[in-house]
């Protein structure tokens, strides 16, 4: 059932395990599940049937993208698993977290990913939360903006210099001039 799988299964390389355990910390702390190799596979378990059901018992899937992860034969196998369950990333069922300077390609290129790369810790955890919630993002309220920018509310003309009205008229004129006389 739906309501027993738990929100993502964290994807990685052996050489991304810190960067993954973070993302799953903050994502536990925000009140997420996760299923993470490291924490829920066990020794003397059987490794692929044990991600065999971390890709059906989960809602979503993270890969943390580096370098390595494209090399990693498992890693390929998540992913395409995890690939046809949102083919055409509609649903936002595949998040690509970007966690080192690559060029990301193939069929991760048209996925829209969560930059995590070299930033702060704080700004990295905004990124991910923001990044995983599947609601609308909210709206900027123009009222707040225009007083934080103090944007002018007077139409374009309004605000012209006198030298720049006459100009603006004149140019006005002069092409109304040119075209009545064709």
């Amino acid at each position: 059932m739906d309501s027993e799988k738990k929100d993502f299964f964290i994807s990685y390389t052996g050489n991304d395990v810190q960067s993954a355990e973070w993302i799953a910390v903050t994502l536990e702390n925000a009140g997420y599940t996760t299923i993470i190799q490291e924490w829920d596979f066990k020794p003397g378990e059987n490794f692929v049937i044990n991600m065999h059901d971390a890709l059906i018992n989960t809602k979503r899937f993270i890969a943390v993208l580096s370098s390595d992860y494209f090399d990693s034969y498992y890693c390929r196998a998540e992913f395409s698993a995890a690939f046809t369950k949102d083919s055409g990333s509609e649903k936002g069922l595949l998040i690509p977290v970007l966690i080192s300077d690559i060029q990301v390609e193939g069929l991760f290129a048209p996925v829209i990913y969560i930059d995590l790369y070299g930033i702060e810790d704080e700004e990295a955890k905004k990124r991910l939360l923001l990044g995983v919630d599947n609601q609308s993002r909210p709206r900027i309220d123009l009222r707040v903006l225009e007083q934080k920018k103090k944007i002018p509310r007077k139409p374009a003309t309004q605000q012209l210099t006198q030298h720049q009205k006459r100009f603006f008229y004149w140019k006005k004129g002069t092409l109304e001039h040119y075209f009545c006389s064709f």
